[in-house]
């Protein structure tokens, strides 16, 4: 019908409505989607560098920070240097933040359950595969592409 925007207006609407279910989630527990998500990620690998998780989640190491600055001022995360290399700085998790990030998890695993039930397992993990190999092309190249 639209032709060869397809993609494009599709991948649009999909992002948009994903967005504003994670954003909704989120928001029921006081956060913006990209501090949570960076909360969720530090949940699941805690004591990385800050470097890890901004290639994990394909954010700006500009934007990561201003996410780590909020999580930290709310005292749901903390910097710690390294025990062997006192130069790096490893994220972790407060107890509070903890408690938030379970509860961020258990909804957007909700969300992703429903997705994995409309697609099927595999291709649930296709597309999660080829959405985050185009998101990394994306910033590598930039979205001008």
């Amino acid at each position: 019908m639209i032709g060869e925007l397809q993609f494009c207006l599709s991948i649009g609407a999909a992002s948009r409505l994903v967005s504003e279910a994670m954003d909704r989630i989120a928001g029921d527990h006081g956060l913006l989607v990209g501090p949570a998500s960076v909360l969720v990620a530090v949940a699941a690998n805690p004591g990385k560098t800050q470097v890890s998780y901004s290639s994990a989640l394909v954010i700006n190491d500009a934007t990561l920070t201003r996410y780590i600055d909020r999580l930290e001022a709310a005292d749901l995360l903390e910097r710690r240097r390294g025990r062997e290399d006192r130069r790096v700085v490893l994220l972790h998790l407060t107890e509070v933040g903890a408690t938030k990030a379970a509860a961020l998890s258990r909804g957007f695993a909700k969300l992703e359950k429903g997705f994995r039930d409309s697609l099927g397992s595999t291709g649930f993990e296709h597309l999660e595969a080829e959405l985050h190999q185009l998101a990394l092309s994306l910033a590598k190249r930039g979205t001008d592409a």
